[in-house]
C-alpha cells in the first residue's frame, strides 16, 4: 500500500506538468477586440424542459464546484465539462473560477482527498456529445462555442436551449461591448503546425 501513494502523487505531478499554464508564451491571450464571430463565444446549454432561462456567473460557478447540487425542481445537477487544455476549458475557467484547468483538477483532488461527497463535471471532448448528453439528461449542463450551438441545434434537432447570463443574450454585439462574460480568451496553437 506504501508503495502506490507515492506513485499516485508522482501520477498527479506528471499530469500537473502535462497540462500548461496559460501564462506561459505558448498561449496567445485573446483580447475583447479579436471578437470575430460566434465561434469566440461561449453558451451555457441545459435541456430544453429545464425552466432555468437565466442565470449569473457566481451560479455557475456554484454548480460546477457543486456547492449548488440541485436545480428548483431538486433534481440533482450533472455537469458537462471539455478536457484540460482545450480553448473553450481554459477560457471558461478563466471566466467563472479565475483559475486554468490544472488549479481546477487540483482543486478537484483536494475535494476528493477530504472525504466530500462531491462528484467532479463530466469531461466530453465534442461538441455534438455534450448536445447529444444534454438532449438525453434533462438535469445536465455543459457549455460550448455559440457556433456549434447554434449548427447542431439547426442540423441534428436537439432539444437543448442556452441560458441568458445576468439578462444578457449571448451575441457578437453583446460580446464586443463586455456585457456577455463568456468568450474564448485563448487560442491555443496546434502543436503539428508549422512543424515539418
Amino acid at each position: 500500500m506504501r508503495r502506490f501513494i507515492p506513485l499516485f502523487f508522482l501520477i498527479v505531478i506528471l499530469l500537473g506538468n502535462a497540462c500548461q499554464h496559460l501564462d506561459s508564451k505558448k498561449n496567445i491571450l485573446k483580447t475583447e477586440k479579436d471578437i470575430s464571430g460566434n465561434e469566440d463565444i461561449l453558451v451555457l446549454v441545459v435541456h430544453q424542459k429545464n425552466p432555468i432561462e437565466n442565470i449569473h456567473k457566481n451560479q455557475i460557478k456554484s454548480i460546477y464546484l457543486k456547492k449548488e447540487r440541485y436545480w428548483a425542481n431538486q433534481e440533482e445537477i450533472f455537469c458537462l465539462d471539455f478536457p484540460s487544455g482545450t480553448e473553450e476549458r481554459e477560457s471558461f475557467s478563466n471566466i467563472v473560477f479565475n483559475k486554468n484547468s490544472y488549479l481546477m483538477k487540483k482543486y478537484w483532488i483536494q475535494i476528493i482527498e477530504r472525504g466530500y461527497p462531491a462528484r467532479q463535471p463530466m469531461e466530453i471532448g465534442r461538441a455534438n456529445r455534450i448536445m447529444a448528453f444534454i438532449h438525453r439528461n434533462k438535469n445536465a449542463i455543459g457549455y460550448m462555442r455559440l457556433n456549434q450551438y447554434e449548427y447542431f441545434k439547426k442540423n441534428k434537432k436537439y432539444n437543448v436551449k442556452y441560458l441568458k447570463i445576468h439578462g444578457i443574450e449571448a451575441s457578437l454585439s453583446n460580446a464586443q461591448s463586455k456585457q456577455y462574460p463568456l468568450i474564448i480568451k485563448y487560442r491555443i496553437p496546434d502543436p503539428l503546425v508549422g512543424k515539418n
